[in-house]
């Protein structure tokens, strides 16, 4: 036999489950729309990092690549001697590219993603119009010291 009075917390939960779901969608919303305002900011300005109401706030950068191609991908992986980024999944694709992208960073700081895309092809011309080579850019927050 069901237990009413379980069923009806049940589906109080899941009301408001409902309802705080819709609320952080909102909040994730202005947070957004916020990041890209101080972005802009940081930019105008030509900082990377400011301190205001007790925490710090600095531009995020996030290096990012994946392969495409499906089958003709994962196969070009292989040829090119990245079995283990077909095994471990789109991740450690992810990681590979992100360290080539690094390193040709610090050599040359200057470089765009294209060009970095173009010397990885050249370094692994299995993978040639299959690399996506991106970044993203964010705010972080931390307290301040």
């Amino acid at each position: 036999m069901f237990n009413k009075v379980t069923l009806q917390k049940l589906a109080e939960l899941k009301t408001k489950k409902k309802a705080l779901d819709a609320e952080l969608k909102e909040v994730k919303e202005e947070i957004n729309d916020a990041e890209c305002a101080v972005l802009e900011m940081f930019g105008e300005e030509g900082l990377d990092q400011v301190k205001a109401g007790g925490y710090t706030f600095s531009v995020n950068r996030k290096l990012n690549g994946s392969v495409s191609g499906g089958v003709e991908g994962v196969q070009a992986l292989i040829d090119a001697g990245m079995i283990e980024c077909t095994t471990v999944g789109w991740q450690r694709t992810a990681a590979v590219i992100r360290e080539f992208t690094k390193a040709e960073l610090e050599d040359d700081p200057l470089l765009s993603m294209e060009q970095i895309k173009a010397k990885f092809e050249d370094e692994n011309p299995k993978l040639k119009g299959l690399v996506r080579i991106y970044e993203d850019y964010g705010v972080s927050m931390r307290k301040a010291t």
